[in-house]
């Protein structure tokens, strides 16, 4: 599963904690100085990755 736009992490916080532990969230933020506290709250979780890049750019490398 992927989310555009960390931000704060409220988004990735409400997609964590509906989803099962067979799925992976990437969350993608353009600013990597954005999601910093995001990072330090929900970084831990085995089922989320943080990418710093350009959604666009990366979408075309997401499969």
């Amino acid at each position: 599963m992927a989310e555009l736009g960390t931000g704060v992490g409220a988004g990735a916080a409400w997609l964590l904690h509906a989803m099962s532990s067979d799925v992976r969230l990437t969350s993608v933020e353009t600013d990597s100085a954005r999601p910093v506290l995001t990072v330090e709250r929900l970084g831990t979780d085995p089922l989320i990755a943080f990418v710093a890049a350009d959604a666009d750019t990366w979408l075309g490398t997401y499969s």
